[in-house]
């Protein structure tokens, strides 16, 4: 019995020797055409634009026709092979099957590539993966344009022609390789859909627009309750946080002659907004006003930080060092003790119960009566708490994040540049929660974004570094507002969502079952005509 199966089943089962090479080279140029035009999206993103289409919706197609080129690249290679002469073809120049061979493996580290893409590799090489897929693209264009061209005489027909027998099969191939992509994105928009790209992952491909405020913008905070939008700089500006972009108000005795260098929101006491600037520090009891001078005997007042546990204890750091309130603002008292240089105090935060502060030279902690010196990281001049990590960003010296007992660099993939006598990573600020994405203001390369917490970063807003440096990035909603030398811009993060396990199946199955389906349906089994291409 199995012996008078045999026969029936070596008729009726595939053989890729029996597929049309000359059609399944069109169907493979087709497919590589198409996932080529999907890919402008990305290079117009990087390019620093907005993307016509979004990003989601770009990364579920070029990663449906990535698949099946796979498939059509398999069957043809299975087809032809690595040899000189195939059974049935006439025997091609020696210079056409080599190209045919660089093609195969140029064509492989395309696809090798892009997946690896895919995988969340540490931020630095991700990068390289993904500038290596764009090398390997770019690359295979010019073999790929002297391929066609070679062979234009047998491929055009079936593509200009579909009704001849030949351009109906390949006619018929694509539609088995379309159909189920475009039915999919017609019947579920919502579903289908998914951040799968590094680039759509981080939020990219909308535009930065103007949101507020054109003056020179350095701080920028929001209020605990989320109502109210704080920007400072040359002025100071509020604004509701629903209403991102309209009804600014200036209050307060600030402006390009007294600028604010530091801001601090307490969550409670009576004092609702500690505004430091280059003629001393200022406090009001509601925040738009009216604000009075506090007398500190110090100007040039970098920051301010309020004990969130004791309400009238108020630090502050100035041109002549860190001062004390003990009396919500009343008297101070110089706090000095085991600083360097006190000349150069900066930044100031509470992180776990502790006071954090810099100077040019070190990040210290204060231990009741002197301090501490706790990171030798230079140039500090913001301390950011984020849940339980303190990020300190320094013009040089890049980003380092304390997290337990002790300090790590935390700067995977940021850019090093010489800005006057300092070579390294400049970066003033970095806005992190316990969850999502963490953002880093830097003096010249826009902003960059951490999805791991800020373990390692992506330059993926590099164009704003056209108004100047970055100092600040918040997440309201779903927009992105950024403090910087030309005032406050604004971005709307584009929806997105993680794609699942069923999602990769379902998608990269119906890929490959379209991509061989499709060239079977194009080449046909038993063509008579044999070619080549």
């Amino acid at each position: 019995m199995a012996t008078g199966l045999a026969p029936t089943w070596s008729r009726l089962r595939p053989s890729t020797r029996s597929l049309d090479p000359a059609a399944l080279g069109v169907a493979l140029a087709v497919a590589l055409a198409l996932a080529w035009v999907t890919s402008l999206a990305y290079l117009v993103v990087r390019g620093g634009l907005a993307s016509p289409v979004r990003l989601a919706v770009v990364d579920l197609v070029h990663l449906y026709l990535g698949v099946a080129f796979l498939a059509l690249l398999a069957l043809k290679s299975a087809r032809v092979g690595f040899r000189f002469k195939v059974a049935g073809e006439p025997e091609p120049a020696p210079r056409r099957r080599w190209l045919s061979w660089a093609l195969v493996v140029l064509w492989a580290g395309v696809g090798a590539t892009g997946a690896l893409t895919l995988v969340p590799f540490p931020g630095g090489l991700r990068a390289d993966l993904v500038d290596g897929h764009l090398i390997a693209a770019v690359w295979a264009t010019v073999p790929t344009t002297v391929h066609l061209a070679t062979y234009r005489r047998r491929a055009l027909p079936m593509v200009t022609r579909p009704w001849r027998p030949g351009g109906r099969r390949v006619a018929g191939g694509l539609g088995l390789l379309v159909l189920p992509l475009a039915a999919g994105l017609a019947l579920a928009p919502s579903a289908g859909p998914r951040a799968v790209s590094p680039l759509a992952q981080q939020g990219a491909g909308a535009a930065w627009e103007r949101a507020g405020p054109r003056p020179f913008l350095d701080r920028l905070a929001v209020t605990r309750g989320g109502s109210t939008l704080v920007a400072g700089g040359a002025g100071l500006y509020l604004s509701p946080a629903g209403h991102v972009g309209r009804g600014w108000e200036r209050v307060g005795p600030f402006g390009v002659q007294n600028l604010v260098t530091g801001l601090d929101l307490p969550p409670r006491g009576q004092v609702r907004a500690w505004v430091g600037t280059v003629l001393g520090l200022w406090a009001a009891h509601r925040l738009r006003g009216p604000y009075h001078r506090v007398p500190l005997p110090a100007s040039t007042v970098h920051a301010i930080a309020a004990n969130p546990g004791r309400p009238g204890v108020v630090w502050a750091s100035s041109l002549s060092g860190f001062w004390r309130s003990t009396d919500g603002g009343r008297t101070w008292r110089r706090e000095d003790a085991g600083v360097g240089s006190a000349s150069t105090s900066w930044a100031l935060a509470w992180f776990r119960g502790s006071l954090y502060a810099s100077t040019a030279h070190h990040v210290y902690r204060w231990g009741g009566r002197r301090w501490v010196v706790s990171s030798g990281q230079y140039g500090v001049v913001m301390l950011d708490p984020a849940g339980s990590r303190l990020f300190a960003s320094s013009m040089g010296d890049g980003i380092r994040v304390l997290e337990g007992r002790r300090w790590q660099s935390a700067q995977a993939g940021l850019q090093v540049h010489d800005h006057g006598a300092l070579r390294g990573v400049h970066v003033v600020s970095v806005t992190a929660s316990r969850r999502g994405p963490a953002y880093a203001g830097t003096m010249v390369d826009g902003i960059a974004v951490s999805l791991d917490g800020g373990r390692t970063w992506a330059q993926t807003w590099s164009g704003l570094a056209a108004e100047g440096v970055v100092w600040r990035v918040l997440r309201v909603g779903d927009r992105l507002l950024a403090a910087t030398d030309h005032g406050l811009f604004a971005y709307r993060l584009p929806r997105s969502r993680g794609p699942t396990a069923l999602w990769w199946v379902a998608v990269v199955g119906a890929a490959l079952m379209a991509g061989a389906g499709g060239g079977y349906l194009a080449a046909g089994r038993g063509a008579r005509r044999r070619a080549t291409w």
